[in-house]
């Protein structure tokens, strides 16, 4: 299970146009809350579970009225430090 030590440290960091605004440590995966100054929200979820020794992150993307799951796996050193952390979700969010 993916522990994130010092989770607070990407809290109200900037990435792709968002800013970390809230975190949510819950049993199965970590809850990133994403706003724009326009009020515009938008959650990213961590699993904490790891397949294949890659963790999940994704969020709701809407596209045309529906939404669908945007997916990318990343290994454990790519989410090790704040700024690799941010990268990884930009890599997601672009």
């Amino acid at each position: 299970m993916l522990t994130i030590q010092n989770i607070t440290k990407v809290w109200k960091r900037d990435v792709a146009g968002w800013r970390i605004g809230k975190i949510e440590t819950m049993p199965g995966a970590y809850l990133f809350q994403l706003f724009k100054s326009n009020g515009e929200r938008l959650q990213v979820n961590l699993e904490r579970n790891s397949i294949a020794g890659e963790y999940e992150m994704w969020h709701w993307k809407p596209v045309k009225g529906n939404q669908y799951p945007e997916r990318l796996m990343f290994p454990k050193y790519v989410l090790d430090t704040p700024d690799k952390f941010i990268n990884a979700m930009n890599l997601l969010l672009m």
